[in-house]
């Protein structure tokens, strides 16, 4: 007999429900991650009717199975080679270099698409997105995604615990929320979109610290499993 993963819906459920009302208690968005059980038709279609705000996945053939109900958020950087199913198949997508954004811009323009890009800010992790030190950079990235019609700068978001070790704080997710005041400032735009992080800033969501201004998390392992990546 083959070896087999057995997936109680039922349990999954639970856990998806209550990590999404944990986010919503405390005044965040929750993005519940489908990349961890490879977009699973079965398990998707549970996520997709909890009261989870988005389904995220890292792949873009994961989000072409997704159900349409929610918004799709790729959790990763584009690829140039992607972009014209990255807005196909997703309506928001995370970005960190100019050139790949102005070419989402044009396939957004050629599908007659509106597409939301959050900026990814690496605040020491290291993993992705611009160095937060690097304001002209962050600047440069913000001024690609304005000057295509077709995007839409929704917000700035970071990766913790995934790379570098680096686990979420006061400290750097009130940097985040800093450089999207700034922008907002800057550039006259509502930016509503600040994404602190996964799973691993669950002990944080749990203890009330975590930073105002600091709007979603994207939430995976810790359905999944029950874990707070930061904790263990």
């Amino acid at each position: 007999m083959y070896p087999r993963i057995i997936a109680d819906l039922d349990r999954l459920r639970e856990n998806m429900e209550r990590m999404v009302a944990l986010c919503h208690a405390h005044g965040l968005s929750a993005a519940l991650v489908t990349k961890c059980v490879c977009a699973d038709a079965r398990i998707a279609a549970v996520m997709a009717e909890t009261d989870a705000d988005f389904l995220a996945d890292s792949r873009v053939e994961n989000l072409a199975r997704l159900p349409q109900n929610k918004p799709r958020y790729l959790l990763r950087v584009a690829q140039p080679s992607e972009v014209e199913d990255v807005v196909r198949h997703a309506e928001i997508s995370q970005q960190s270099e100019p050139y790949t954004v102005r070419l989402l811009g044009e396939a957004a323009a050629r599908q007659g698409k509106q597409h939301k890009v959050v900026l990814m800010v690496d605040m020491g992790d290291l993993r992705e997105g611009v160095f937060f030190r690097d304001t002209e950079a962050i600047h440069a990235l913000a001024e690609a995604v304005i000057a295509c019609p077709a995007l839409t700068l929704y917000g700035v978001g970071v990766n913790m615990t995934c790379f570098g070790g680096v686990l979420p704080s006061e400290e750097n997710l009130s940097g985040l929320v800093r450089i999207a005041e700034e922008l907002r400032q800057r550039y006259g735009l509502p930016i509503p979109f600040v994404s602190g992080g996964n799973s691993s800033a669950l002990t944080m969501l749990r203890e009330g610290t975590i930073p105002k201004g600091i709007t979603n998390l994207r939430i995976g392992e810790g359905y999944l499993l029950g874990n707070d990546t930061g904790a263990l």
